[in-house]
């Protein structure tokens, strides 16, 4: 007779994922803008034709980098694109520079306090190294807190730049994709709904640990911007990027308006 023994089954899901603990460090917010062209046929009288982008790059840690930008012109995937490549280029230099650590008396003494990896929110046992965990990208009072040694291995800055673009999917995408794969150097990976439909596509950047991942936040917040602005509390963002705008300005500010005021 043998006796069969089965492996007690346990019903956990492990979260181990800890680099998606942080916000990524740098995010941009994207829009296309179309004119309407009449056209001669009956039943297609009108054609979209894109004549303005405009972007908007949120840094995480230091809204002083923080900056608008905008173009108007026939050119306009050509000028997004180049500011694409211009800003994989200021950030590849910003990564490659790590900033040492700089910790405060407070810092240090949370630290000395501490219990518990700030990483994988566990305990430290008697026989562990605890290690003063720093963001290299903040020159000042960058250390988030203490964390077993190993569990730092893969705790890195994100490289992958999120580039978010309202109705990507079902829009800007026809316009964004054919120029950001032949313009810049490298592969794009796609992540697909149909053939000419895509829920998101990442471009790799050449000789770059960078990547810019096209996102559709529609996805997320399936409403349209004239709905949605009206959640936002004073435009915190806009009124940084047009401080000399009235208050009389931002009563005009709709869906409608030549660029998006989001």
């Amino acid at each position: 007779m043998v006796l069969l023994k089965f492996p007690k089954v346990i019903n956990l899901v492990e979260f181990k994922n800890f680099k998606n603990k942080e916000r990524v460090p740098f995010i941009v917010y994207a829009d296309l803008e179309s004119v309407l062209n009449p056209m001669e046929n009956k039943n297609i009288y009108q054609q979209h034709v894109p004549a303005a982008v405009d972007s908007y790059l949120k840094c995480s840690y230091d809204d002083t980098i923080s900056f608008y930008r905008s173009y108007k012109g026939s050119d306009y995937m050509q000028w997004f694109t180049d500011e694409m490549k211009k800003l994989a280029e200021d950030l590849e230099t910003l990564f490659w520079c790590p900033l040492h650590i700089d910790i405060s008396a407070e810092q240090e003494y949370d630290f000395q306090k501490s219990t518990y990896c700030h990483i994988c929110e566990q305990p430290f046992e008697h026989d562990d190294k605890k290690v003063r965990d720093h963001f290299h990208l903040l020159p000042y009072n960058n250390c988030r807190g203490p964390f077993h040694k190993g569990c730092n291995i893969n705790y890195q800055d994100s490289h992958v730049v999120p580039v978010v673009f309202h109705n990507l999917s079902g829009y800007d995408a026809h316009f964004v994709i054919i120029d950001i794969a032949t313009r810049l150097p490298c592969r794009v990976d796609l992540l697909p709904i149909t053939k000419d439909k895509y829920i998101s596509f990442t471009k790799h950047i050449k000789d770059s640990p960078i990547q810019f991942r096209f996102i559709d936040s529609f996805r997320f917040m399936n409403s349209g911007l004239s709905t949605l602005a009206p959640y936002l509390e004073n435009f915190p963002n806009l009124r940084s990027q047009f401080a000399k705008l009235s208050e009389d300005h931002y009563k005009w500010f709709r869906s409608s308006t030549l660029l998006y005021p989001t």
